[in-house]
């Protein structure tokens, strides 16, 4: 049996088996004709990273090779699969690869962007523990970004501080950003033979430690949700300075992943107070049992969303008025976390690691009695309501009461008594204040609320809602179906519909025709036939719309004339050229379009002239070019231009920026991707939460692009267009 190597830091090992080791490159050797080396960026085992010039495109890129030459080996088997997998990949949060090949000696290479900032590692040890807002927006888009590559059946496998690169802003109109980097041990499933059962027979364990799910620890086989459990470890490191587990050797914090309990946020900072929410989001990522962490990224972006949401209206807002809004009082997630991670550790797991697996988790049990008898402050996004005796309510008719408010004597609150042992859920307020739909959680009577529904949502629990207290639903669950659609009809006062990413197919229809109040509705990447839905006499009163990735989306556009207050559609993601989107030029209400990954040009910009209420447009992931400046500047009212990441040269980009503002001195302009929603189309309702975001459901996985296609073609003409 070989030996293991450190290749990375020691503060985050990344094991690997017989590691190569050759000669670094000289400075101003010239590669393959093209490629001038300029320094060495890093080196592993596996392969080395330069900074190349490249003199035919006089650009820099970073190129990686391997230090020997081509061997059937694991080494070379690594870098067959990072290059794989990082070619099929193409996100503003994953590094881009844009050539492999073969240099002169043999070597194999891949060209990739290079990036300008520190790792997340770096920031760690530079400042010790990121703020809570700035970890939430950086840990937004790490999950959007292995969301993307899970939807394409790519799992990362060594998610750690160090392959999560931070980008500064390089102008005003940008934020922080991310770039995850090195796919060396990901796991294509299904692509080719490089998977877990192979790395098993051959006794190959790849992670880092500290990093490393449960599962993985094991030797067992793995799938994206470890790569949550990864990000879950590496949050937390962000939040606290330390990751969850440290053992004395390698193998130690192997075992303690499967065995032991993680201290809350506030215990290992050592009394700091974290948002409840937050200490529930990572207690759920860091779940022993994969089946009880989120299935999927994009779950945990949106409540990482909807925590972002409620953390910036609170700054706003605390200072200014009473900020008893929305409280939640959370059953300890520690408590809940631990008991199902025992339940789960039956003898034969122990086994794994013979006697001593069995002590350390003798040892864990002590720690856990500690958490679990620990009682701390719990710190919500708004103050808690006064502590109460929670009612049994299993055989209540509604989860709801209406009870006297004892902190302002002669009102009434409304307090939701939900089951203590699960989260069904998230409850919104119109204000965007939000509480985890677990115990008790009290709102004010008079303010309208929504539900987000989690995994253990089920028609009967929906059924214990009041017909009149929900204005808001959002189906963020993936196994749902229509059982869950027909639960949700009594709503009398339904809103905003979101049932993206669910099974809603043209049979659950009807279910549309039941609320004669709704004001938006989204349906991507549903089954349904948008031209069916045109049959419904209440979807012509909608204020706004989201068709991305349906079929039948074009009849939609046709009749778009016969929508008098709509102000708002999103039709991303639809295979659509420019011929496909001219019908929105006969809107006289729209206000905001979303045309981001079509094969949209300058032509099919300029189609929308006629538009004259148009204020906002989004041509992320389109075709245009930077003469589209021209044609944005005849829009009369347009406040907000998003252009996505372009590589196009920056002395380019500030030309569009000052063209555009001299324009209009207060038009923002986005080289990046923003969430394209404008809260004000909505008439006679006011709605600050969560519940218009689109969700991409990883057992409804959209395959990837033809390689020689700019976007997935789904928007598929309807065979029913009235």
């Amino acid at each position: 049996m070989g030996s293991y190597q450190e290749i990375t830091p020691t503060s985050e090992r990344t094991y690997a088996m017989n590691p190569i080791m050759g000669p670094f490159i000289e400075p101003g050797t010239i590669l393959s004709g093209k490629f001038r080396v300029v320094e060495l960026l890093g080196a592993g085992g596996m392969g080395s990273v330069y900074r190349v010039d490249h003199l035919l495109m006089e650009r820099q890129f970073a190129l990686k090779c391997m230090n020997k030459f081509q061997e059937e080996n694991a080494s070379w088997r690594r870098f067959q699969n990072e290059a794989k997998a990082a070619y099929m990949l193409d996100h503003p949060n994953l590094l881009k690869v844009f050539e492999l090949g073969l240099l002169d000696s043999g070597q194999p290479f891949f060209l990739m962007e290079v990036v300008e900032g520190r790792t997340l590692a770096d920031e760690i040890k530079a400042i010790a523990h990121l703020p809570v807002d700035r970890a939430v927006r950086i840990f937004i888009q790490v999950a959007f970004a292995l969301g993307y590559a899970h939807e394409r059946k790519i799992i990362h496998r060594d998610v750690k501080p160090s392959n999560i690169m931070l980008v500064p802003p390089k102008s005003e109109y940008e934020v922080e950003g991310i770039k995850v980097v090195d796919f060396g041990i990901a796991k294509l499933t299904g692509v080719d033979e490089f998977n877990q059962q192979t790395l098993t027979r051959t006794g190959e364990v790849f992670g880092s430690p500290f990093y490393m799910s449960p599962e993985q620890c094991a030797g067992l086989a793995v799938d994206h949700r470890s790569d949550l459990y990864s990000l879950g470890c590496v949050f937390y490191e962000a939040l606290t300075s330390a990751p969850p587990f440290m053992g004395e050797t390698a193998l130690a914090t192997m075992m303690k992943h499967q065995s032991d309990v993680q201290l809350s946020l506030k215990e290992a900072s050592l009394g700091v107070s974290y948002p409840a929410a937050l200490e529930a989001i990572i207690c759920k990522l860091l779940e022993k049992d994969p089946d009880n962490r989120y299935q999927s990224a994009n779950l945990l972006a949106s409540d990482l969303i909807a925590l972002e949401r409620a953390i910036d209206e609170n700054k706003q807002e605390i200072t200014r008025r009473n900020p008893v809004l929305l409280s939640v009082n959370p059953e300890n997630g520690f408590k809940s976390a631990a008991a199902r991670a025992l339940k789960t550790m039956t003898l034969s797991k122990l086994a794994v690691f013979g006697v001593s697996m069995y002590l350390l988790g003798a040892a864990s049990l002590y720690a856990l009695m500690y958490v679990m008898n620990k009682q701390g402050v719990k710190t919500a996004l708004v103050e808690p309501a006064p502590v109460q005796q929670q009612l049994n309510q299993q055989g209540s008719e509604y989860w709801s009461q209406i009870e006297p408010d004892r902190a302002h004597p002669g009102k009434t609150k409304k307090t939701f008594y939900f089951p203590d042992n699960k989260v069904v859920g998230l409850l919104i307020a119109a204000n965007g204040s939000t509480g985890l739909a677990r115990g008790r959680v009290t709102a004010p009577t008079n303010m309208k609320t929504g539900f987000l529904a989690g995994d253990f949502i089920t028609p009967e629990y929906i059924d214990k809602f009041r017909p009149d207290e929900i204005s808001v639903f959002d189906f963020n669950a993936e196994t749902v179906d229509s059982s869950y659609f027909n639960a949700i009809k009594k709503f009398e006062d339904m809103r905003i519909l979101n049932v993206s990413g669910t099974a809603f197919s043209d049979k659950d229809l009807p279910v549309l025709g039941s609320f004669k109040k709704l004001q938006y509705l989204n349906l991507s990447h549903t089954d349904v036939d948008c031209a069916k839905m045109l049959k419904l006499p209440n979807i012509y009163n909608l204020n706004g719309i989201e068709l991305s990735h349906t079929d039948g989306c074009d009849a939609f556009i046709k009749n778009i004339t016969k929508f008098p207050r709509l102000y708002e559609i999103i039709v991303s993601v639809n295979g659509f050229t420019d011929s496909d989107i001219a019908g929105l030029a006969k809107s006289k209400t729209l206000r905001v379009i979303d045309l981001s990954t079509n094969t949209i040009s300058d032509k099919g910009v300029a189609n929308l002239l006629p538009i004259k209420t148009l204020e906002w447009l989004d041509l992320s992931r389109t075709v245009v070019t930077p003469k589209v400046v021209d044609i944005l500047k005849q829009f009369p009212n347009l406040k907000k231009v998003e252009l996505g990441l372009r590589e196009w040269p920056p002395t380019v980009k500030a030309n569009i920026i000052r063209e555009l503002k001299e324009f209009n001195p207060k038009i923002e302009v986005y080289f990046r991707d923003a969430y394209t929603h404008d809260q004000s189309i909505l008439t006679d309702f006011v709605w600050q939460g969560h519940g218009f975001l689109g969700h991409a459901n990883t057992k409804r996985l959209i395959p990837p692009p033809p390689t020689d296609s700019i976007t997935e073609h789904r928007g598929a003409p309807s065979s029913s267009s009235p």
